[in-house]
């Protein structure tokens, strides 16, 4: 008995997954990635993760990250860099299919917006105690993004 109440949980949990994954299509075309559903008021609202990911592989270090995801719908904060610091930010987002947008949001704004499908290099420089936030906003995207954040002298 509680062999099958596993089971059902497992199958349960999965079709979760997969029904949470396909809230966006990607219907404006497979060369267009401009979102179609995500407003910017939703990714600048949004507090942290609120996303789905399925097939994910992702590389850390202190100061860079590598990551290739089969399919993402939602919005996240991928890092947050805070104190009175300047940044060089170098950011590569490759998209196979689906829709994103790829930014800095700082005091309830999108400050920068990051080039789909090409390198960015990019230097911030963020006065005060205000945090800014890197975030991704993905409909029905599977892509590779790869990013490296230093503090500059």
């Amino acid at each position: 008995m509680k062999k099958h109440s596993l089971i059902i949980i497992l199958i349960v949990l999965m079709l979760l997954t997969l029904v949470g994954c396909s809230r966006y299509e990607d219907t404006n075309g497979d060369d267009v990635y401009t979102l179609e559903h995500i407003t910017d008021e939703a990714i600048i609202d949004n507090s942290g993760k609120s996303i789905t990911n399925i097939g994910m592989a992702e590389i850390n270090t202190e100061v860079s990250k590598t990551r290739s995801v089969l399919k993402a719908n939602g919005v996240e904060t991928l890092a947050v860099l805070d104190g009175n610091v300047t940044y060089k930010i170098n950011l590569r987002i490759d998209i196979t299919k689906g829709n994103a947008k790829v930014v800095l949001v700082c005091e309830g704004k999108i400050v920068y917006e990051f080039k789909l499908n090409e390198e960015n290099d990019y230097i911030y420089h963020l006065g005060g105690d205000s945090l800014t936030y890197l975030k991704i906003a993905c409909e029905s995207l599977e892509y590779e993004l790869n990013y490296t954040i230093k503090e500059v002298s």
